[in-house]
């Protein structure tokens, strides 16, 4: 695998590039971006609502966040007592935004609807193979880690090593236990730093930035094996190697400067040259052309996702051609970070047998992406009922930032 780091009308963005050359995975940072998924921020209640159990949170810069109580700590414990016997408007509480919200384009009718942010007090600092979060006693293992013994060996090792709040991702099954401790103290030793540093002035705003896309790139390509990361642009390159140094250090000698004039126009920039800037643009349009003929329609919606499977050219039996669009489903809704509920319109099959088969196909093409994944299996209507986990913005909300400034 190899990953491509430049940017798009000054929106970061990182590619990932499998051996044949196409993409596997996308990450942008808008120019635009105002909240970012995984900020911690010194929060400022302004208001709670008894009748929700919710409060309303002053993140500054004039921006607002909701609070629910099954998501609030108190004294770093959750607790079953309503949030208005506990918080009162004015205290100060740490905070962790679990959406992201893109700055609305002025003149559309994002500018006027309401983009409240999800927070949590539960918090977690994210590393490439764990995430550390310092208010919870026990330590837990990624259910893709399916062997026990295995599961049982990491338990031990992080009780042993004394650790507590320790989220161990998918990919840390590949990894040697010191590599492991090693990211713990680092995360656990940030975490020191921020309780060090919180601002003594009763004012709100951001502490600690959430994961940006070169991090997000590399953590969640984490069980692949990269071969190469070229860089377009000294500061990005800094940035990417300093965060190398301490969570991938076994990344930093395939870091590579590219020879690309970083003041370029993007017609002559990375992206163009190693020809992915049009697969990146391509994803802005609704729809997919698969290689056998079939295609597939993507309508975004508030409420949810549709897609349409079209037999078109394509030969075979509907089965057929459902699991090869089902892969190529998988792959473009984890591309375009579709999250929420998706409903999934396939060829009408014959029998019971089939429609089993399909789902598991799909459950084993989920399997290939770092979001949680649900597939529901068909509904009465015979519609594939799948869920995302959210936390960044679909790419379409992104490259409508970046394509169109």
């Amino acid at each position: 695998m190899e990953i491509l780091i430049d940017t798009i009308n000054d929106s970061i963005c990182a590619v990932a590039l499998n051996k044949n050359h196409s993409l596997e995975a996308v990450e942008l940072d808008p120019e635009f971006e105002q909240i970012r998924h995984g900020t911690i921020y010194m929060g400022r209640v302004e208001r709670i609502d008894a009748t929700d159990n919710t409060a309303y949170i002053d993140l500054g810069h004039g921006l607002i966040g909701y609070l629910n109580a099954k998501d609030a700590r108190h004294l770093g414990k959750k607790t079953d007592k309503p949030l208005p016997k506990w918080l009162n408007a004015g205290d100060l509480i740490i905070v962790q935004a679990q959406d992201g919200f893109i700055s609305p384009r002025i003149g559309t009718y994002e500018q006027y609807e309401d983009k409240n942010v999800r927070l949590t007090m539960d918090l977690t600092l994210h590393g490439r193979f764990m995430l550390y979060a310092p208010y919870r006693k026990d330590n837990k293992i990624s259910k893709r880690i399916k062997d026990k013994a295995l599961n049982a060996q990491l338990l031990e090792m992080m009780d042993g090593e004394n650790m507590h709040g320790a989220i161990l991702r998918a990919a840390s099954k590949m990894i040697q236990n010191d590599m492991l401790i090693r990211e713990y103290k680092m995360l656990a030793h940030a975490w020191q730093a921020i309780l060090n540093n919180i601002p003594m002035e009763n004012t709100a705003g951001p502490i600690l930035a959430g994961p940006d896309a070169i991090m997000r790139m590399l953590s969640n390509q984490a069980m692949n094996t990269i071969e190469r990361v070229e860089i377009c642009g000294d500061d990005l390159f800094d940035h990417t190697q300093t965060w190398c140094m301490q969570f991938a250090p076994d990344l930093v000698s395939k870091i590579i400067h590219s020879s690309i004039d970083e003041n370029a126009i993007d017609a002559e920039r990375l992206f163009e040259f190693r020809g992915v800037l049009t697969p990146i643009e391509d994803l802005y349009r609704p729809y997919a052309v698969l290689d056998n003929g079939a295609s597939i329609i993507i309508e975004e919606t508030a409420a949810l996702t549709a897609i349409d499977v079209n037999r078109g050219g394509a030969r075979g039996s509907k089965l057929n051609i459902n699991i090869s669009t089902a892969k190529e489903i998988m792959r473009q809704i984890r591309l375009r970070n579709l999250s929420g509920i998706i409903m999934i319109d396939f060829l009408k099959m014959a029998n019971d047998a089939e429609r089993k088969e399909l789902t598991q196909a799909m459950k084993k093409f989920a399997a290939d992406d770092p979001y949680t994944v649900q597939i529901h299996g068909l509904t009465k209507l015979g519609l594939m009922e799948v869920s995302r986990a959210r936390r960044t913005p679909p790419l379409s909300e992104k490259l409508d930032i970046a394509i169109n400034l």
